[in-house]
């Protein structure tokens, strides 16, 4: 069985092509379960209008923490996550669970992945990512975009590794990847599109990358795995990854003369390397160059 695990809060206006892309797969057995925050929007009575749902409404504390309980509750050998807002393609989960049924060891079934926006009443694919490899898997944690939701789970990786973290808000998912690679296990991967994410105004997954939040989540994750032993490329992508978004992050606000907070990040990361002001002298202005470059063109 494959266990699909959807948190929800208030999203009346999207929940039905969700619920819809999944009762139209091409797999018998599946079960989708609705983990709802208590939405006062009218989410909840189109939820009573399929009766193969799994819904369980009361409060949590945000939407890893219903996913956390959703996984939980799963009766799926195989475990994906679905949001409100987004959808699966069309008949992949034959796919998918041929691939964990040829591949027994594999922990994971990595496909590839669509991103969309509604425009003039039509949709429009603005962007598409090759589904993540074990090769390409530090470069997608690190510079890329995880797109965890292209990913399916055996349910016993959660026992492995353990859950999302909730000290996380925004990138708990990237860290739960993180995990996964550092324990070397193994994935699939599959090269058909298995999942569509939706761009539109109130998406938390298309989000404005210099919000605080996500800056410093992102940071935190950079600076934990660098200093971890047992993966070496995944070591060696994170100090890339936490040299460059320093830089990246310190321009930003030096462009917004906010020199502040750009002094706050550079003391940061000075901290943890000594050696890094000499970095920041030689590679600053080669950011600053090609900003001014984008800038022209």
């Amino acid at each position: 069985m494959i266990s699909i695990i959807t948190p929800s809060l208030n999203r009346a206006n999207f929940i039905v092509d969700a619920i819809e892309s999944v009762l139209s797969q091409d797999y018998p057995a599946i079960e989708h379960i609705i983990v709802d925050g208590g939405s006062t929007d009218g989410t909840l009575e189109i939820l009573k209008r399929y009766s193969h749902l799994r819904v369980i409404c009361e409060p949590d504390q945000g939407l890893y923490d219903a996913i956390n309980k959703g996984i939980r509750l799963a009766r799926g050998e195989i475990v994906g996550l679905l949001n409100t807002d987004d959808c699966y393609a069309p008949h992949v989960f034959s796919q998918l669970a041929a691939c964990f049924q040829e591949y027994p060891d594999t922990l994971c079934v990595c496909g590839a992945t669509s991103y969309f926006t509604n425009q003039d009443q039509r949709e429009e694919t603005f962007l598409q990512l090759p589904p993540i490899t074990a090769r390409n898997l530090p470069e997608r944690l690190t510079t890329g975009i995880p797109a965890i939701n292209s990913c399916l789970f055996r349910k016993s990786v959660f026992d492995r590794i353990g859950y999302f973290d909730l000290i996380f808000r925004l990138a708990a998912d990237r860290d739960f990847l993180f995990r996964f690679a550092c324990a070397g296990l193994p994935l699939v991967s599959l090269e058909e599109a298995v999942y569509r994410y939706r761009s539109h105004p109130g998406s938390l997954t298309v989000y404005d990358v210099w919000k605080p939040l996500i800056l410093d989540e992102n940071l935190q994750l950079a600076a934990l795995y660098s200093e971890q032993k047992a993966n070496v490329p995944i070591r060696k992508a994170c100090l890339r990854w936490e040299n460059m978004y320093t830089l990246e992050i310190i321009g930003h606000f030096f462009r917004k003369r906010d020199f502040g907070t750009a002094f706050k990040y550079f003391r940061r990361v000075r901290r943890r390397h000594w050696w890094w002001p000499v970095y920041f002298t030689v590679a600053f202005p080669v950011t600053v160059a090609k900003y001014l470059g984008r800038q022209k063109s």
